[in-house]
């Protein structure tokens, strides 16, 4: 799933109930692959399908996506000087996938009508866009400039780029930001 797939269901309710209830959110969360959290909830989710009570399944999603959220923002705001210099792809990772993960939080609180949440949701996810868009931290030492470009490019972690989060720039953010509080605002 794309980020113009979920700005287009942002727009109106009856596509944020969709959204939650059918495949769109197991979709939405498949596109990172690899997180111990993000398979809970999508196991949530599923279940949600021939649970009594499947508001209490959302309700689980919702708590393995926070889960998720914490650990990668415990992983991109804990970042030394040294580490996001030398490791600046993998903070960049780290940081679009915690924006993903808290406008689907935002989404399940929406079907949820839990507003405040939503709102909080989408301030954690504006947090990480505008990490996202910040540079490395600034350099002490003009000396350590060759030592941190050149392994840059010795870290395998920075030779892929592609993480599978679709929220990657400030603009997508914003455009979803505001569909989803248009949304909920009538």
């Amino acid at each position: 799933m794309d980020a113009a797939t979920l700005i287009t269901i942002a727009k109106n309710t009856k596509s944020i109930a969709n959204f939650v209830c059918g495949d769109g959110l197991r979709e939405a969360i498949s596109t990172i692959v690899g997180d111990i959290h993000l398979d809970a909830a999508k196991l949530a989710i599923k279940t949600s399908r021939i649970s009594e009570n499947p508001r209490d399944r959302i309700n689980s999603a919702i708590t393995h996506l926070e889960a998720a959220h914490c650990a990668y923002e415990r992983d991109h705001s804990n970042t030394g000087f040294l580490r996001e210099n030398t490791d600046h792809m993998q903070c960049k990772r780290t940081k679009r996938k915690d924006a993903w993960v808290c406008c689907l939080m935002a989404m399940c609180y929406a079907y949820l009508n839990d507003y405040r949440a939503v709102r909080n949701s989408l301030d954690l996810a504006e947090r990480a866009i505008i990490k996202l868009d910040e540079e490395p931290g600034s350099l002490e030492c003009l000396a350590a400039i060759p030592f941190l470009m050149f392994s840059n490019y010795l870290n395998p972690r920075n030779w892929d780029y592609s993480d599978g989060s679709p929220m990657d720039t400030s603009y997508t953010f914003y455009e979803f930001k505001a569909a989803l509080e248009d949304s909920i605002s009538r």
